[in-house]
């Protein structure tokens, strides 16, 4: 029962970080776009003495480069931005996976009807799940420079039980989920 609970909170998990994806993708289509609105848009230049011998190539390069050919420094700059952003997404799902794990038998006891925080369906378990694994990254992404560095020790996972139990102490009879916006 707990493999399927966790399945289903890595299938969700994924779904959001597609969706994310594509929203970033989004996003740097259109900064993308907005970058060659303003290289067509070119700023008069500045007075330079230039000797006669270079012109030419000063009008080669600048006709090259609104013919819409890419240069190489923005292909190189590309490729850098999406091996870091992979392994960064890589680092995140690595994370999140084996903190899901932590968090998932950590909230098992509250399935219990006696147990002060009562989660009374798989919904409202996943959702949970879901919730405080994000927020404990995003609280571990804040304290390292890179996802590289997000290492899960013991006593993290120490760590994420008591805040666990914490949150949970903090609702009376049952854990009720907030209404969705």
């Amino acid at each position: 029962h707990k493999e399927e609970v966790l399945k289903e909170i890595d299938k969700e998990i994924r779904e959001d970080e597609m969706q994310e994806r594509q929203e970033q993708e989004k996003l740097r289509r259109e900064q993308k776009k907005a970058e060659k609105s303003k290289r067509e848009v070119d700023p008069p230049l500045p007075d330079v003495n230039v000797p006669s011998s270079a012109v030419p190539l000063l009008r080669q390069t600048k006709s090259s480069s609104a013919a819409g050919t890419p240069s190489k420094t923005s292909t190189t700059t590309a490729a850098a931005d999406t091996s870091s952003s992979e392994g960064e997404r890589r680092g995140r799902e690595r994370f999140i996976k084996e903190m899901s794990q932590v968090i998932v038998k950590a909230l098992d006891p509250f399935r219990n009807p006696k147990s002060r925080g009562y989660i009374k369906n798989n919904e409202d378990f996943k959702h949970l799940a879901k919730k405080l694994t994000n927020t404990i990254y995003e609280k571990e992404r804040m304290r390292v420079r890179s996802v590289d560095e997000l290492k899960i020790t013991d006593k993290m996972k120490v760590k994420a039980t008591e805040y666990v139990k914490k949150k949970m102490n903090t609702y009376d009879k049952e854990y009720k989920r907030s209404p969705q916006k």
